[in-house]
């Protein structure tokens, strides 16, 4: 399977003029910059492209993307959104990034975590974040790692990832047909690096959640504790 994948990368590459691979910092996308490593020359340049607030973010996921940037020499592309919004969960709140890639719309969900306690950030704050100038987007293939079994509450399941296009660039699904077992199989078997904190993680915190005060926008009384004001409101 390592090798039919491989294999597909690098023919992809040869045909396309700008190609990149979409970077989170999670277990396909580290399988997938291994493979670019192993394929070798004529993945050298492919850059990586990532989706990260600079705030609020899971920080110890940032750092593991910076790291992981630091270690390899590609150029690393980051986007900011255009607009965000919230969406009510059973759980409480989720914040949605919502980028435009050459005309494509991207959601990205972020799950939040309001455990209480002074000093958290501000939900309200981090909608009146400005707008950031993004890189030019001007790529014509992106490697991705989405997978038949992932789920999105935007693109459905399975992922439907392989008929869509961003811009005009084609996507490229390598491991589409790929089971979680088999992509750790992969990272063990060619010892890739990957995000020990956060896939090994033995303690009580999620770290694909954002610690966040969200009571003021999901109370359901008349007053509520603001953690930021450290007061109630």
């Amino acid at each position: 399977m390592i090798s039919e994948a491989e294999a597909t990368i690098r023919a992809a590459i040869k045909e396309a003029n700008q190609p990149a691979l979409l970077y989170s910092g999670g277990k396909e996308s580290s399988l997938l910059l291994a493979m670019l490593e192993r394929i070798g020359d004529e993945a050298r340049g492919v850059p990586l492209l990532c989706f990260y607030d600079e705030w609020p973010v899971a920080p110890a996921r940032l750092s593991y993307v910076e790291k992981t940037f630091s270690a390899h020499s590609r150029v690393l592309l980051n986007y900011w959104p255009l607009y965000r919004f919230m969406v009510p969960t059973a759980e409480g709140i989720d914040l949605v990034n919502a980028y435009d890639l050459a005309g494509t719309p991207l959601p990205v969900l972020v799950s939040t975590a309001d455990r209480g306690g002074k000093g958290l950030p501000c939900v309200l704050d981090w909608l009146r974040l400005p707008k950031k100038d993004c890189p030019d987007f001007c790529f014509d293939l992106l490697i991705c790692g989405g997978r038949k079994e992932d789920t999105h509450p935007w693109f459905g399941s399975p992922y439907k990832l392989n008929e869509m296009k961003v811009g005009k660039a084609k996507l490229l699904l390598p491991l589409l047909d790929w089971s979680e077992v088999e992509v750790w199989e992969a990272i063990r078997g060619l010892d890739v690096p990957y995000d020990v904190d956060r896939y090994d993680f033995k303690g009580t915190e999620h770290l694909d959640e954002v610690e966040m005060c969200t009571r003021c926008v999901r109370a359901r009384v008349d007053e509520v504790y603001c953690s930021k004001l450290d007061r109630m409101i």
